[in-house]
């Protein structure tokens, strides 16, 4: 496993958290870097408690500080980019995401769980090597996740490969190497600011779809 070290920076953005005053069964998002980014918006009414730069093990351990007490009616967890860059395999990832969804059940029965399937980037478009390893980390853990969903009825999987809002034609949509490039940042690595108006109406429409149910 990584060693968990956790910057000053992280620690003060935890800390400001607990301060917030949240109403109980509220939607929380949980996650890192784009998750982390998503601004409050009218149109997305959620509690986000996403930490910068972090990985699916920071998130574990802030677990008890920053998602247990605000008992959240619904969890949304995602942002598996810096694994990734991280060098997190693919089992690490679900050890610890099954830890943090087995706690959520425990401390809130009949919660609903989401999760938001590997990051888009387009980073790696122009090297064919590297792009290579990238997308068969991202095809082996979206695996991995759609199995998880599969075998527990309570968590949905969220998927950013089959959402139009990613996507510049409609013929597209469902192909990670087609993904709009002009959404993401000059270095291809992280959605931009029109990539981030994007990633607020997906989660929008995903809430809109389970308040029709």
């Amino acid at each position: 496993m990584i060693h968990l070290k956790i910057s000053e920076q992280t620690e003060n953005a935890a800390a400001q958290y607990e301060r917030e005053c949240v109403p109980e069964g509220a939607v929380m998002i949980y996650g890192t870097s784009d998750f982390a980014a998503l601004a409050e918006s009218s149109s997305l009414p959620v509690v986000n408690r996403s930490l910068a730069d972090c990985r699916m093990e920071e998130l574990l351990f802030f677990y008890p500080r920053l998602v247990r007490p605000c008992k959240p009616s619904t969890l949304i967890v995602g942002g598996f980019l810096n694994e990734y860059f991280n060098h997190t395999s693919v089992a690490e990832i679900m050890f610890l995401l099954n830890r943090i969804l087995a706690y959520a059940r425990t401390d809130m029965p009949g919660i609903r769980l989401k999760i938001v399937d590997f990051d888009p980037s387009v980073e790696f478009n122009s090297i064919a090597f590297e792009w290579s390893r990238f997308k068969r980390y991202r095809r082996e853990l979206n695996e991995e996740l759609e199995r998880y969903c599969a075998a527990h009825p309570d968590t949905e999987l969220l998927r950013f490969e089959t959402s139009p809002h990613f996507f510049a034609n409609a013929d597209d949509c469902g192909d990670y190497d087609k993904v709009n490039a002009s959404l993401f940042t000059e270095n291809g690595r992280y959605l931009n600011h029109e990539g981030m108006d994007c990633f607020r109406a997906f989660l929008s429409d995903c809430l809109a779809q389970e308040g029709g149910k």
